[in-house]
């Protein structure tokens, strides 16, 4: 009887010694991220074919400076070297028109000093001397906003205009662009700089179920994306359902992120009202507010980037409390709007002095069956992480080992070597990589023994093997409640 694979090395009547190699190390797949957006046309990369982002130098190269789809590239690559970064650039609408902001400007400067705007984040300080006067001091911010590689607008001014226009790079409803000043900071004295207003309004839309049609094979474990009309939103729900089915097994999850009050189901365009037809496991919508000044897109894909990096490691982490690397905050909520905000879908963070963010609780949109019942079954992040992963490492671990084995309906006295599947190997088989890898060495799930009883085993043809098994999931605390009894001395 052989002790190594005859296939390998066969028996033979030449002397010496031979010895086979074989790698005991853990065959894992490669994280992947996927950020969907508008391109420019000076990009050089082809409109709806995705290709991978090795630097923020080759996103601008390829989908043109201060497109949607190089600012997430950019933000992400920033925050996380170890998940891959990939990008499907879109055409911009081939009907439409780019929106168009006013700043408007009046006076002239009696004394020197420094203008500071933030432009989506963007930090514009003009020196102005004194004496300039409104076309001077145009010509200067146009100057400045034209030096930020990476805003998703052109400035423009015209000598006599009352205002600094910027126009967007690409048509469309998605661009964002929002200018604003510290409190209580002053402009140079005789300078009047305005707030920005909408002079034209972005129209046109991407159909991402198009899309979605002929990007189909390849999983991407976390996406982001500027298209998040409802439109869209319908045709992601959709999307990342059938990825997630048997069929596919390529699932993954989309960070998207919602602007406005935190409001209620009845206040038109409040966040609480804009993910009110949102229900899906797989769709994490984070809390952008009033007052935060980087995109929506970018915060997205910022998220991406976080939570992505460490789910990809630990799929049942627990990530309260964790920074959200390069999103910078100026806006808190209290614990009566997060509350509510958790309540409906939306994911939460915390402030610190220095306008940090911190993960809160992150949850998906999912809370309520086909049938209309409540269901938390998949409230947590991490749940649908955590369940993604053990199909993907069983699956994985399945097709390493026994890719050419046979299937004995019947258990039989097998020798050592002889590859045959039965009901015992495969139970064995659940067994150990929940008992060694999913709890000892990961520590994704809990309770070996109710494992054991969950398993159910069947050889039901000649070639079909099929089973039922319950993983337990592990929690994460993040609530403890108790009850400090005063006793009296």
């Amino acid at each position: 009887m052989s002790l190594v694979p005859l296939d390998k090395l066969p028996e033979e009547l030449l002397p010496g010694s031979k010895q086979l190699i074989e790698a005991q190390g853990t065959v894992s797949q490669t994280p992947t991220y996927l950020a969907l957006g508008v391109m420019r046309s000076t990009g050089t990369a082809t409109a709806g074919e995705t290709v991978r982002v090795s630097s923020a130098g080759r996103a601008r190269e390829l989908f043109g400076k201060g497109s949607s789809v190089a600012n997430q590239c950019i933000a992400f690559l920033a925050n996380n070297r170890t998940v891959e970064c990939w990008a499907l650039p879109l055409a911009e609408p081939s009907s439409g028109t780019a929106a168009v902001w006013n700043l408007p400007l009046s006076g002239a400067a009696t004394k020197a000093g420094t203008i500071t705007r933030y432009c989506n984040g963007a930090v514009l300080n003009v020196n102005v001397k004194s004496g300039d006067d409104a076309n001077a001091v145009g010509a200067a911010i146009v100057a400045a906003a034209n030096a930020v590689s990476d805003l998703p607008v052109e400035a423009s001014f015209s000598a006599g205009d009352a205002h600094v226009t910027f126009t967007a790079h690409c048509k469309g409803s998605y661009v964002e662009f929002r200018v604003d000043k510290e409190e209580g900071v002053s402009d140079p004295a005789g300078v009047t700089v305005g707030a920005v207003t909408a002079a034209t309004a972005g129209t046109g839309a991407v159909d991402i179920a198009a899309v979605f049609a002929t990007n189909t094979a390849e999983r991407y474990w976390y996406f982001s994306s500027d298209v998040f009309d409802s439109q869209a939103m319908a045709a992601w729900q959709t999307e990342l359902a059938d990825r997630y089915t048997p069929n596919r097994q390529i699932d993954g999850r989309l960070f998207t992120c919602l602007s406005g009050a935190v409001g209620d189901v009845s206040t038109a365009g409040s966040m609480i009202k804009q993910a009110e037809s949102l229900n899906s496991p797989h769709i994490i919508v984070v809390a952008k507010g009033e007052k935060n000044r980087q995109d929506t897109a970018t915060i997205a894909a910022l998220y991406a980037a976080s939570a992505g990096g460490t789910f990809a490691a630990d799929p049942a982490a627990n990530i309260r409390k964790r920074l959200v690397q390069g999103f910078k905050v100026q806006q808190s909520y209290s614990d009566k709007d997060r509350e509510a905000l958790l309540q409906a879908g939306i994911s939460t963070y915390t402030k610190d002095k220095l306008g940090q963010a911190y993960f809160d609780r992150t949850v998906t949109t999912y809370n309520e069956t086909p049938e209309g019942a409540n269901d938390t079954s998949y409230l947590d992040a991490y749940i649908v992480e955590a369940v993604s992963r053990l199909r993907q490492e069983i699956n994985l671990a399945a097709e390493t080992r026994f890719y050419d084995y046979k299937l004995a309906k019947v258990e039989g006295d097998y020798g050592p070597g002889v590859k045959v599947m039965t009901v015992t190997i495969w139970k064995a088989f659940l067994v150990n990589l929940y008992q060694q890898m999913f709890l000892t060495e990961k520590g994704w799930v809990q309770d070996i023994d109710g494992y054991k009883e969950s398993i159910l085993v069947k050889v039901s043809s000649a070639t079909r093997l099929e089973y039922v098994h319950e993983p337990r999931v592990i929690g994460n605390l993040l609530q403890t409640r108790g009850l400090l009894r005063k006793v009296e001395a």
